[in-house]
């Protein structure tokens, strides 16, 4: 049974009540304009950036390495909705087949193996489960994070340090982890437009996240860690908005849009209904009309007419 705990300290309560302004703050914010959706795709890119570095992977925004690639793909369809709004074991493995993809022939795949992490001498500092418990550890999990009723941010914080602690994968736990946690920020409403970019805020600050991962099942330190972590991200991408000058340039492709685009790309003469399941929490009216502007700005090229119809990447 999972015995994870944190404690309700006052530094923890006072970032609670940070957190809960800056979301009002976002929230009266007027509906997304050009300089957003621009600061939103550099955010989501800069994030998959960084959460590359974390895990020690060379990568820049101008020419990211496939780990990054990945993690790009896997936020943009978090923030596109394309993930749904169920937290389960499914939605974790689908996360790990994403950062994987092309890297490893488990990805989505529990590890067939033990595991344990050990420090530079040598020393193990964290044994992680048994292989052969990791389907009922992880069903545990996923009904344990449903089933918080604190707030956001302390669950996602808690979903993000149970998975390393579990380590149910062979390779990608931190990767994974992190998508996790900003998957259950953007579906509870705490996505502040995208421009959080924790993983910047860790990768600086690298040091003291190992350092409040270590301990076994008292959480209160990596709790308090992350929800400072939202605080100065949150405010940075305030200062972020204000500073971005307008562009009014050539069209800005909405985060949907462009991942729309991305799958087109990856999958050349997609139907529609190959689209569809990439975003089944969206409507298909929407999507129809999202498919409608890509042609329209001569992005995607339709080829053939009614349900036999596809879509490609325009020249």
């Amino acid at each position: 049974m999972l015995n994870y705990k944190w404690d309700k300290t006052a530094r923890l309560t006072a970032l609670l009540g940070e957190i809960e302004v800056l979301k009002r703050v976002y929230d009266a914010l007027p509906q997304m304009s050009v300089v957003e959706e621009k600061l939103l795709r550099r955010s989501l890119l800069k994030s998959a950036v960084y959460s590359a570095r974390i895990e020690g992977i060379p990568a820049t925004e101008q020419s990211p390495k496939l780990e990054a690639q990945n993690l790009l793909s896997a936020y943009r369809r978090i923030f596109s909705g394309g993930y749904g709004d169920k937290f389960s074991t499914k939605l974790v493995r689908d996360l790990h087949s994403a950062a994987m993809k092309n890297l490893s022939p488990g990805a989505g795949e529990y590890r067939n193996e033990p595991w344990a992490i050990y420090n530079q001498a040598g020393v193990a500092v964290h044994v992680a489960p048994p292989h052969f418990r990791l389907q009922e550890m992880m069903d545990e999990y996923s009904r344990y994070i449903s089933g918080l009723y604190d707030s956001t941010a302390e669950k996602s914080a808690a979903a993000q340090f149970i998975l390393e602690k579990i380590h149910p994968f062979a390779d990608g736990n931190g990767r994974v982890g992190r998508l996790v946690s900003a998957y259950l920020l953007q579906t509870e409403g705490y996505g502040f437009k995208g421009l959080l970019m924790l993983e910047e805020y860790i990768e600086k600050h690298r040091e003291e996240y190992y350092e409040v991962l270590t301990p076994s099942d008292d959480m209160t330190g990596f709790v308090e860690y992350f929800l400072e972590g939202v605080v100065r991200q949150a405010n940075a991408g305030l200062e972020r908005l204000k500073d971005e000058p307008e562009d009014e340039g050539a069209p800005h492709l909405l985060p949907r849009r462009e991942e729309i685009l991305a799958v087109i790309g990856e999958q050349p003469r997609s139907s529609f209904d190959f689209i569809h399941r990439r975003f089944l929490s969206v409507n298909p009216k929407t999507l129809h009309y999202d498919l409608g502007w890509l042609q329209k700005n001569k992005l995607v090229r339709k080829l053939g007419v009614s349900r036999g119809a596809v879509y490609e990447k325009a020249d």
